[in-house]
């Protein structure tokens, strides 16, 4: 799911506190921890229901480069916000261990992909409830299981459903993914 509108625009003061209004490091931040609660709960998601997840189109409010600049690379075309954001200016890609990395959001738009794995899609509605336990004994239905792509909509907090959890498999699966993620978000970014 795409960013809500309103994080899209920058607040007329940038959202920093400088009113100098616009585009702002702050700004910024917030569109991409936006989507890192999302993420960070799809990658558990599909984790416990031993999927790959799939990586959305990622917006940045700025570009990645390593020299100061107001929000793009100077004399660059790019425009901000950056709505197909590279997936490397918010993660350390290179630090994501194997069980853990995602697909590229391009992934299921690839030529090469057998029609039949489209044609094994589903997308369904994250079940409300508080229990992890519940959650996933619904997304593992027989039916859903035969799916080769699962699209949960609307996913909840995960990671504290897992958290709370009197499965010890499922606590230590937060556990482990807490230690591990601090490394995979870009240091400069999130």
């Amino acid at each position: 799911r795409a960013p809500p509108a309103e994080l899209m625009r920058p607040p007329a003061d940038g959202g920093d506190g400088t009113g100098i209004g616009g585009y702002s490091v702050a700004w910024h931040f917030k569109l991409v921890h936006w989507q890192l609660a999302r993420i960070r709960s799809g990658l558990l998601l599909a984790r416990a229901l031993s999927r790959r997840f799939i990586m959305p189109r990622l917006v940045c409010g700025f570009d990645r480069w390593w020299a100061p600049h107001k929000g793009v690379i100077p004399n660059s075309a790019t425009h901000i916000p950056i709505r197909e954001c590279p997936m490397d200016h918010i993660f350390n890609v290179h630090s994501i261990p194997e069980p853990w990395l995602p697909k590229e959001y391009s992934f299921l738009e690839n030529e090469r992909l057998p029609v039949e794995t489209l044609a094994l899609r589903r997308a369904v509605p994250y079940p409300n409830y508080a229990s992890a336990s519940a959650v996933l004994a619904e997304l593992r239905t027989p039916e859903l299981e035969r799916m080769a792509v699962l699209q949960v909509d609307n996913v909840g907090d995960v990671y504290s459903a897992m958290r709370a959890s009197d499965d010890a498999k499922l606590v230590q699966t937060a556990a482990s993914f807490a230690g591990s993620a601090q490394r995979w978000v870009g240091e400069w970014c999130c």
